[in-house]
């Protein structure tokens, strides 16, 4: 790996309006790079839209589309290609038949380098169908690895993407919103603050750390569900090195140093180091 800026960007997927998103998403990948990033995360189906019930039986039916093939992905390509930097960014994936798949496409400026398809389903398993791979893909500075919301919970996913050579885990999210007003749970940046410290560092925070690897976390925001946003990235000891705390639109960059990922990894307590894979043979049960 060397050293790398990259961006966690967060904004509203609009329901079943993929044309419209991805003029945001363009708008928002041309700041980044100006800004000097050379890879871009957005957030889950983000193209697409992600709700509840009705909702996302709508874009199942109306918003989904194949990958590589259709015109959401070939214009990201065309994207990357422009302006020289990475984007990933999740979409409702239209697989053969009636398959759907909660997915985040990759793509370069030398083009398409893959897709990685959600595992772990939680609100949407009743529709989409889970996938069973934990894919890597080589960057030009680095080996990074994907791990879509509900997948991030269960650290055998970032565990199994490190074991591969992951250096940066990439987690694209849609989850967490805004309290009624009502409920008076203050100013929509002080829980945007809250919701960093108390739930999305409880678990992402523990997925750098175990696995000493960076992460990049950008999350939905805005929309009916007035989604909290809140995306941050992380360095390999779990600490933070930048955080979005307004609620906006917008992302966040930071420097990933190769230094601090070969000193974390060079610590004697590092645990990719410690394995005892031999006696793991009881998690598969």
């Amino acid at each position: 790996m060397r050293d790398v800026r990259v961006a966690a960007a967060q904004m509203d997927g609009i329901l079943c309006r993929n044309e419209k998103n991805m003029d945001r998403i363009e708008a928002l990948t041309r700041k980044a790079r100006k800004a000097g990033a050379e890879a871009i995360l957005f957030p889950e189906m983000v193209i697409s839209g992600f709700g509840y019930e009705e909702e996302l039986k709508a874009v199942y039916e109306k918003a989904s589309e194949p990958v590589p093939d259709g015109p959401s992905t070939q214009r990201l390509i065309r994207i990357a290609r422009l302006h020289r930097i990475a984007v990933l960014a999740g979409i409702s994936e239209k697989g053969d038949g009636e398959l759907r798949y909660n997915t985040c496409v990759i793509v370069g400026p030398e083009g398409y380098l893959g897709k990685y398809r959600k595992v772990h389903m939680n609100s949407e398993r009743w529709l989409y169908h889970e996938a069973g791979a934990f894919p890597v893909f080589d960057l030009p500075w680095g080996r990074i690895g994907v791990s879509i919301c509900y997948d991030n919970v269960f650290c055998e996913s970032a565990r199994i993407l490190a074991v591969k050579g992951a250096e940066v885990l990439f987690a694209p999210h849609c989850w967490g919103s805004l309290a009624p007003a009502r409920k008076k749970s203050g100013s929509p940046a002080l829980q945007v603050k809250r919701f960093q410290e108390r739930e999305v560092l409880k678990y992402m925070s523990a997925r750098a750390n175990d696995n000493n690897l960076f992460a990049v976390y950008a999350n939905m925001f805005g929309g009916p569900h007035r989604y909290l946003g809140a995306s941050l990235i992380l360095g390999p000891k779990g600490e933070v090195l930048a955080a979005f705390t307004r609620y906006a639109e917008g992302f966040v960059t930071a420097d990933l140093k190769a230094e601090a990922l070969v000193e974390a990894r060079a610590r004697r307590t590092c645990s990719l180091k410690r394995r005892r894979p031999e006696l793991y043979g009881e998690l598969a049960i």
